[in-house]
């Protein structure tokens, strides 16, 4: 599942287990959700009134259950561990998750020498609080509603927390190379924004958190999922920098005062404009703007020979985005940052509605003040002298 928002505290909200729901979406994108109730002391036994009290949850969350799939899933979340936890009641949960059938996984607990007496407890446990609630409680049920269920544990109190080293070694490979050093830092971050979140029953989705560790200045790494779709768009670039000329009759014009321009005003606003009559070579530069801005981060170069017509549909199909707009642009903003070229020679229809699309998400994108540290006031800057006849060459 790709998390996309994360939800905390939220009795009485719909949802039984109610400490974290997390919304996300599958490869496929559906719909999927994982509700979770955090228990700091569970050991899943007939005596335990932690585990009947979660089943007790569990057992009103079944009875509205959408049984058609298994994209609803339901967790525990502890940090006291014990062999049966990881053990057996694991992998009862595994099997569940497996086999494709109620009667092939009772036919497998029950065999001798192959299920245990521990697995067979902790399921026939489940089902007398299923009963005890007013639910459904044959094999089928019991079988359906373990197969959506699991045990998550961690020791982030204990010394030599191994969840603690896991979380920082992943905080690591969210950063870039140079910033790899603060990944604790990262971390810690996280850490806090939870526990804020948490203290008033809030909720977070993924362009806000990627925005308010942006406010940090971490340098992130884009997501592994459109890394080759990225890697396509880079190549377009630059093949279209490549057909922007860069000569006029056949010379080869100098422009490094109007690069500097550039430069400098990409420093003070977000939306630049270059301006100049017919055949004076503002295609020209926009290439040379291009190929630079490809060594430092990204860039999405339009032009009317290289812009899928149709919208953003057709620029996602194109570039097997596996993701909306805005969270592409989110992930190349993580990626080193990105820069989007518009060649107005276009004029196809078709064309202008793919880049009319993509100025949209941008503007959605920036409204919330996510993945730039530039800020939002700054202001639009127009060259009307940077291409013109008279300044292309030294």
């Amino acid at each position: 599942m790709l998390i996309e928002r994360v939800e905390l505290q939220r009795a009485g909200n719909g949802h039984p287990l109610d400490d974290v729901i997390i919304h996300g979406k599958t490869r496929t994108g559906d719909p999927a959700w994982l509700e979770i109730q955090v228990k700091h002391k569970i050991t899943f036994t007939p005596s335990d009134p932690g585990f009947a009290k979660v089943a007790g949850q569990l057992a009103k969350a079944f009875k509205t259950l959408d049984r058609t799939h298994q994209r609803h899933q339901f967790a525990v979340a502890t940090e006291r561990t014990s062999f049966k936890i990881t053990g057996p009641y694991q992998d009862v949960l595994r099997w569940a998750r497996e086999i494709g059938s109620a009667s092939v996984f009772f036919g497998r607990l029950n065999r001798q020498n192959v299920g245990n007496g521990d697995m067979r407890t902790f399921v026939e446990t489940l089902r007398s609080h299923l009963q005890c609630n007013g639910c459904v409680s044959d094999d089928e049920a019991v079988w359906q509603l373990l197969r959506r269920f699991q045990i998550l544990t961690f020791d982030y109190d204990a010394p030599g927390s191994e969840s603690h080293e896991l979380a920082i070694e992943r905080a690591r490979n969210l950063l870039e190379p140079a910033d790899a050093g603060r990944a604790n830092v990262l971390w810690k971050v996280l850490t806090e924004t939870a526990l804020r979140i948490d203290a008033s029953g809030g909720d977070i989705d993924r362009s806000r958190l990627l925005g308010e560790i942006a406010n940090d200045n971490f340098q992130l790494t884009g997501t592994r999922r459109n890394q080759a779709s990225r890697e396509s768009l880079t190549e377009a670039a630059r093949f279209a920098a490549e057909d922007l000329r860069g000569s006029i009759a056949g010379v080869t014009l100098a422009r490094s005062a109007q690069l500097d321009s550039v430069r400098q005003a990409r420093d003070q606003g977000r939306y630049i404009e270059i301006r100049g009559g017919p055949g004076v070579g503002k295609s020209g530069l926009l290439g040379m703007i291009v190929k630079q801005v490809l060594t430092e981060g990204h860039a999405i170069a339009l032009t009317p020979e290289r812009t899928p017509p149709g919208g953003w549909s057709a620029f996602r199909s194109n570039f097997q985005i596996e993701s909306g707009s805005e969270a592409f642009l989110s992930d190349l903003a993580n990626d080193g940052g990105a820069v989007l070229f518009v060649d107005t020679r276009c004029s196809s229809f078709l064309v202008l509605d793919t880049i009319f699309a993509l100025y949209a998400a941008i503007a959605r994108y920036f409204r919330d003040g996510v993945g730039s540290w530039r800020p939002r006031s700054l202001p639009a800057i127009c060259f009307s002298e940077v291409a013109n006849g008279n300044s292309l060459a030294n």
